[in-house]
């Protein structure tokens, strides 16, 4: 009876799914999809020793355990998806088994139709205990097949070396499933970066924000267990309650050091797939972790169908195809010296650099950015009839008299960023503001003055244009036919963040994939004879979002591939291109980054955050942090960004009014001209010549004396002495003051 009510739950499933996807059934391309399963029972299996070899590695197989083990040839470290155990012998003298989790190689995630939520299978406890584990040599590795046959779900798995690496790799439409029970994530090896709760010699590193390193503290019975996504929140799924406490992970790389050893994992494919997930402190488990989870299947929000026993007010309705992009993770042993987290930073830019047109930069470090808001929506009434206008905060020529005085009385170097002075401001109105500046901020006369001056004057400047969110047609954009689409059809409607106001608002559209790069172009054709030298394109700068009407575009596809595209035809047309709070993709085609993150999560495993993404990209972009006088302590900001070597960012707004209280924006008081301007040029003064001697250096290391005191070194012999700490300390390089820092030059 059971059995039998399970087809029929599982039947009207699938007729749920058929009757929803509407134009996610693919009919102009094709939709690849997961195979049959057809369950191969025990089959012969490679034999136990040696599968095969490289300059570095030796790949090995116990047929007993059915587990993989990696040699690295030159240290003698061993790495394995299942942990060694370290377990103390129990009072009969034997050693307890891992738990099943650490000693699973394989986290799959499957639909159940029965009660229409996701679950997940451990690959111990679901094919290795039943000996449903074959493996077969290939080229370079070996192919692991876990097959979970009481689910009939079969995952194979391939584990190769390469001169300099490991890589494990999981093809999404060769996963066989029965399409009712069907796979709807992977997590791979989520216990290879890991450490014994208790460990003192290790940590495991995080690119949360800046980046974080966790200690494997035992926390509870359950510990902490989680994720986030690379290159942020998928925009198009849509969010029911709209609140933010966490920093985006812009680089795709994470970590574990082990003593004298460490990995650095870098997810080389299907980067926008993927989550960077953990499982810290959990007592019952006995291990902590980190590891990538690969999202295969793009979905929205359904309200739960009437009698089933969900868990949920809403359920997820899946896509019916799966991402092409094979799921991939490079493993990088790291010993002696480079083993910690600098480490990682320099081989994760190294294969940054392998891939991509990162290349040194010769552009001096601005001490500071200043980011003016032109523009804000604000709700009014005439004659009682209530009409939404552009509340003005500040014209061109506000901008050009302010950047006169800041220009005349800072010592530093500045950037100026224009955001806002589209049609609609701030707030997303037609797309890309209307490609031109708002008639009541300012005329392209006003425009090429100011540019006139910052040339004259050596100031990078920028005029943003959102070409991502947009409210209303116009402009020869239309919400029917240019707006992105969910797998049910529908157009995404989301609610939009911004670096701004940091707080979401009301729901927007997402401009089409496919119309992205057509849009840049026009832009940059627009301005092209301008006299405008810079574009801000900060939404594509930091934005990920699939869209189920274009090719290879679901489950946030080729994202990275077709932003790089687009900015790197924005510098081929002569103008220069600012990055605002960056992934990665964006960083390495940007002349200039603001925004810089300076924080991470601080999820409650958090040691202390380290400056991951400064340490990688620094020397190669200037880099300026989040903004000083919207940080909850901007003592702490300053700390952090001299500390990182990353100059200072304040944003700006001339004509403040009360008007505002009624707006998102009231916390603009703090932006005030008048009122900032004295204290940035003191604070950026003190610092002109720290940031001066910082031109194209990057950070050779960066220790942590203790909790609260840290030292950076660049490699021309700048170096910063930081102290988070209420009282004075002692330094290598000398006493520095509470809440303070130290900063000069070694003699070389």
């Amino acid at each position: 009876m059971k059995r039998f009510k399970r087809q029929i739950l599982a039947g009207l499933c699938g007729a749920l799914l058929l009757t929803g996807t509407g134009c996610a059934s693919r009919t102009d391309f094709p939709a690849p999809n997961t195979q049959p399963y057809v369950s191969g029972g025990a089959t012969d299996s490679a034999a136990t020793g040696v599968v095969c070899e490289s300059a570095k590695f030796q790949l090995r197989w116990d047929d007993t355990e059915k587990q993989v083990q990696i040699v690295d040839r030159v240290t003698g470290a061993v790495w394995s998806p299942t942990p060694p155990n370290t377990a103390p012998l129990d009072e009969n003298g034997e050693q307890p088994e891992l738990h099943p989790q650490a000693h699973s190689d394989l986290i799959v995630t499957y639909f159940d139709p029965e009660n229409l939520e996701e679950k997940q299978l451990y690959s111990y406890n679901g094919a290795v205990r039943d000996g449903n584990v074959t493996a077969k040599p290939i080229d370079k590795g070996l192919r692991v097949l876990y097959d979970f046959v009481d689910n009939e779900i079969s995952v194979p798995v391939d584990y190769t070396v390469e001169d300099d690496c490991f890589r494990i790799t999981v093809r999404p439409e060769e996963i066989c499933d029965n399409g009712l029970t069907y796979v709807t994530q992977v997590g791979i090896a989520p216990f290879l970066c890991s450490l014994p709760n208790g460990s003192t010699d290790g940590y495991l590193f995080l690119p949360d924000g800046t980046g974080t390193i966790a200690s494997p503290s035992a926390l509870s019975k359950l510990g902490s267990d989680g994720s986030t996504r690379v290159y942020g929140d998928d925009l198009a799924i849509q969010t029911y309650d709209f609140y933010t406490t966490t920093q985006n992970v812009s680089l795709p790389v994470y970590g574990v050091k082990r003593g004298d050893n460490a990995l650095a994992a870098i997810i080389e494919s299907a980067p926008e797939a993927a989550f960077v997930s953990w499982k810290i402190g959990s007592t019952n488990i006995g291990h902590s972790s980190v590891y990538s989870n690969f999202h295969i299947r793009g979905y929205s929000y359904v309200e739960s169908p009437a009698g089933f026993a969900a868990s949920t007010m809403v359920v997820k309705l899946f896509d019916d195809a799966v991402t092409t992009e094979p799921l991939s993770v490079a493993f990088y042993p790291l010993s002696g010296e480079k083993a910690n987290y600098v480490g990682m930073a320099e081989c994760y830019r190294s294969n940054l650099a392998a891939r991509t047109k990162l290349e040194k930069t010769d552009k001096s470090q601005p001490s500071v950015s200043l980011k003016y808001v032109g523009g804000v929506q604000q709700k009014a009434f005439f004659l009682g009839v209530p009409y939404t206008g552009l509340l003005k905060l500040t014209t061109l020529r506000d901008a050009a008299e302010m950047t006169t005085w800041f220009r005349e009385n800072l010592n530093g170097s500045l950037l100026v960023d224009l955001v806002g002075f589209g049609k609609s401001g701030v707030d997303p109105g037609v797309v890309a503001g209307g490609f031109t500046v708002a008639s009541g901020l300012g005329s392209k006369k006003d425009l090429r003055a100011l540019q006139d001056y910052c040339n004259g004057q050596d100031i990078p400047l920028f005029l943003d244009f959102d070409v991502v969110a947009f409210a209303k047609s116009g402009g020869g954009y239309s919400r029917l036919s240019d707006a992105t689409k969910l797998p049910n059809g529908q157009n995404v409607r989301f609610r939009y963040y911004d670096t701004v106001s940091r707080k979401g608002s009301a729901s927007y559209y997402l401009l089409n994939r496919s119309q992205l790069a057509p849009t840049v172009e026009r832009l940059t054709e627009r301005y092209a004879d301008s006299g405008l030298t810079g574009l801000s394109l900060s939404s594509l700068s930091r934005i990920s979002y699939s869209d189920y009407a274009t090719a290879d575009a679901q489950v946030c596809g080729k994202i990275a591939q077709d932003v790089s595209a687009i900015l790197a035809g924005v510098r081929q047309s002569g103008l220069q291109f600012l990055a605002d709070a960056p992934n990665d993709y964006a960083a390495v085609n940007a002349d200039y980054v603001i925004d810089a993150p300076l924080y991470s999560s601080a999820y409650n495993f958090s040691r202390t955050d380290v400056p991951f993404y400064q340490i990688v990209l620094r020397g190669y972009v200037p880099l300026n942090g989040t903004p000083i006088n919207l940080s909850a302590d901007g003592d702490d900001a300053i700390l952090r960004c001299v500390e990182s070597g990353t100059g200072l960012t304040y944003v700006l707004l001339r004509n403040y009014t009360n008007q505002l209280i009624t707006t998102k924006y009231s916390f603009t008081y703090g932006c005030a001209y008048e009122q900032q301007r004295d204290g940035i040029v003191k604070t950026v003064n003190k610092l002109t010549n720290y940031y001066a001697g910082l031109q194209g250096a990057q950070i050779r290391s960066h220790r942590l004396l203790s909790d609260t005191l840290r030292v950076t070194e660049f490699d021309n012999g700048v170096y910063a002495v930081v102290n988070y700490g209420s009282a004075e300390a002692q330094s290598p390089y000398g006493a520095v003051p509470a809440h303070g820092y130290l900063t000069g030059r070694v003699a070389r």
